[in-house]
């Protein structure tokens, strides 16, 4: 079990979300750690099916470890679906490595951590100094604040 500071409304970063941050999040080829990533700042998304990576992440060589849809809803109500690339990679927090093969790129310059790594881990993590408790990550990607 790991203890995790977080931070919500990290200053100078422009996230429109109120979920927990993580910072020092490292990502590493699945099965070269030493091809790895500065700590970067990670959100965790109990939402999201998938790990969302920045695109800059393409330099550590990432391996391509399935393919699959990505459905996207517009406005007006249509559905499309766009095919997309899956990645085999390694996060690393708090001395712990979590293996995933459905990671893929995104747009944003942070992590987003989804429930292909957070329904696998139980994460106990503190909130840091704005909020008192605990927030416990289950292994079915739910979450509850103590």
């Amino acid at each position: 079990m790991s203890t995790i500071t977080l931070t919500k409304g990290i200053p100078d970063f422009q996230c429109m979300h109120d979920a927990p941050m993580i910072r020092g999040v490292v990502i590493t080829h699945h099965s070269k750690p030493r091809k790895r990533s500065e700590g970067l700042l990670a959100m965790v998304d109990t939402g999201s099916d998938v790990s969302i990576v920045p695109d800059s992440m393409r330099k550590i060589g990432l391996q391509q470890s399935d393919k699959g849809g990505l459905i996207v809803s517009q406005e007006n109500g249509v559905k499309a679906l766009r095919p997309v690339p899956f990645y085999h990679l390694c996060f690393e927090l708090c001395g712990t490595r979590i293996l995933t093969k459905w990671a893929m790129f995104g747009q944003e310059n942070y992590i987003k951590l989804g429930r292909d790594v957070l329904s696998r881990s139980t994460l106990k993590v503190c909130w840091a100094k704005e909020k008192k408790g605990l927030l416990e990550l289950y292994e079915n990607g739910t979450a509850t604040s103590k």
